[in-house]
């Protein structure tokens, strides 16, 4: 069974020290799954664990930054 969490574990633990009302905030936007239970709102910990590890990983490029690595790569086989 996977534990529950509070707002204010997840804003502790998963979104960087912030108060129960913005974790509350973080979870309406980002539509992370959500119970309430006798008034409190919680969220299971493997799904807090999914959208920091989703937060984590690597953006995706921009044009500007595909083109500054084609230029190299060009650049480098022109001088070799």
């Amino acid at each position: 069974m996977d534990r529950s969490i509070r707002m204010d574990e997840f804003g502790e633990m998963y979104a960087g020290g912030v108060c129960a009302k913005t974790a509350k905030r973080i979870v309406l936007k980002e539509g992370i799954p959500y119970l309430k239970v006798n008034g409190r709102t919680l969220v299971r910990q493997s799904d807090a664990e999914a959208w920091r590890d989703s937060k984590m990983r690597k953006e995706t490029p921009t044009l500007k930054s595909m083109l500054a690595d084609i230029t190299a790569k060009v650049r480098k086989e022109r001088s070799a």
